[in-house]
Protein backbone atom coordinates (compact mmCIF):
# COMPACT_ATOMS: atom_id res chain seq x y z
CA UNK A 1 0.00 0.00 0.00
CA UNK A 2 1.37 3.25 -1.00
CA UNK A 3 1.41 6.43 1.21
CA UNK A 4 -0.99 8.90 0.11
CA UNK A 5 0.73 12.54 -0.59
CA UNK A 6 0.13 15.44 1.89
CA UNK A 7 -2.64 18.03 0.59
CA UNK A 8 -1.21 21.45 0.00
CA UNK A 9 -4.01 24.18 -0.24
CA UNK A 10 -3.65 27.36 -1.37
CA UNK A 11 -5.73 30.51 -1.31
CA UNK A 12 -5.44 32.65 -3.88
CA UNK A 13 -7.23 35.31 -2.60
CA UNK A 14 -5.40 35.56 0.78
CA UNK A 15 -3.41 38.39 1.64
CA UNK A 16 -0.22 35.83 2.70
CA UNK A 17 1.85 35.19 -0.28
CA UNK A 18 1.18 31.78 -1.90
CA UNK A 19 4.84 30.79 -1.64
CA UNK A 20 4.44 31.47 2.09
CA UNK A 21 1.64 29.54 1.83
CA UNK A 22 3.41 26.25 0.84
CA UNK A 23 6.16 26.45 3.08
CA UNK A 24 3.60 26.99 5.85
CA UNK A 25 2.24 23.86 4.84
CA UNK A 26 4.85 21.59 3.93
CA UNK A 27 6.26 22.69 7.67
CA UNK A 28 3.31 21.42 9.30
CA UNK A 29 2.98 18.26 7.41
CA UNK A 30 6.70 17.97 8.70
CA UNK A 31 6.28 18.43 12.06
CA UNK A 32 3.27 16.56 12.38
CA UNK A 33 4.76 13.85 10.98
CA UNK A 34 2.86 13.27 7.44
CA UNK A 35 6.08 13.85 5.77
CA UNK A 36 8.93 11.84 6.92
CA UNK A 37 12.82 11.33 6.02
CA UNK A 38 12.63 9.07 2.94
CA UNK A 39 9.47 10.68 1.69
CA UNK A 40 9.76 12.08 -2.16
CA UNK A 41 7.88 15.56 -3.12
CA UNK A 42 6.69 16.24 -6.21
CA UNK A 43 9.00 18.18 -8.38
CA UNK A 44 8.90 21.89 -8.60
CA UNK A 45 6.75 21.69 -12.12
CA UNK A 46 4.55 19.11 -11.14
CA UNK A 47 3.68 20.72 -7.72
CA UNK A 48 3.25 24.04 -9.76
CA UNK A 49 0.79 22.36 -12.23
CA UNK A 50 -1.33 20.51 -9.25
CA UNK A 51 -1.54 24.28 -7.60
CA UNK A 52 -2.00 25.90 -11.04
CA UNK A 53 0.58 28.59 -9.90
CA UNK A 54 4.22 29.27 -12.15
CA UNK A 55 7.35 27.05 -10.92
CA UNK A 56 8.55 29.62 -9.99
CA UNK A 57 6.66 30.26 -7.12
CA UNK A 58 6.92 26.57 -6.28
CA UNK A 59 10.72 27.04 -6.66
CA UNK A 60 10.73 29.86 -4.05
CA UNK A 61 9.28 27.63 -1.82
CA UNK A 62 11.67 24.77 -2.01
CA UNK A 63 14.70 27.33 -2.06
CA UNK A 64 12.66 29.11 1.57
CA UNK A 65 12.44 25.56 2.88
CA UNK A 66 16.29 24.82 2.16
CA UNK A 67 17.81 28.04 3.73
CA UNK A 68 15.46 26.81 6.66
CA UNK A 69 17.34 23.94 6.96
CA UNK A 70 14.20 21.84 6.02
CA UNK A 71 14.93 20.81 2.44
CA UNK A 72 18.76 19.57 0.80
CA UNK A 73 18.24 20.55 -2.81
CA UNK A 74 20.07 18.93 -5.48
CA UNK A 75 19.49 20.01 -8.86
CA UNK A 76 19.44 17.27 -11.85
CA UNK A 77 17.48 16.71 -15.43
CA UNK A 78 14.56 15.17 -13.22
CA UNK A 79 15.02 16.09 -9.29
CA UNK A 80 12.28 14.58 -7.25
CA UNK A 81 12.21 16.62 -3.71
CA UNK A 82 12.62 14.35 -0.77
CA UNK A 83 12.32 13.64 2.96
CA UNK A 84 15.87 13.49 4.57
CA UNK A 85 17.02 12.09 7.78
CA UNK A 86 17.61 15.09 10.56
CA UNK A 87 18.20 15.02 14.36
CA UNK A 88 15.39 13.58 16.76
CA UNK A 89 14.19 16.96 17.20
CA UNK A 90 13.44 17.87 13.58
CA UNK A 91 12.46 16.63 10.19
CA UNK A 92 14.52 17.68 6.55
CA UNK A 93 13.03 17.27 3.31
CA UNK A 94 15.67 17.18 0.61
CA UNK A 95 15.11 17.63 -3.30
CA UNK A 96 17.42 14.79 -5.41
Amino acid sequence: MTKSRPIIRIDLASTVPVYRQIVDSLRMHLVEGDLVPGDVLPSVRRMAMELGITFNTVAQAYRQLAEEGWLNLKHAAFPPAQVAARSRDSVCVSTK
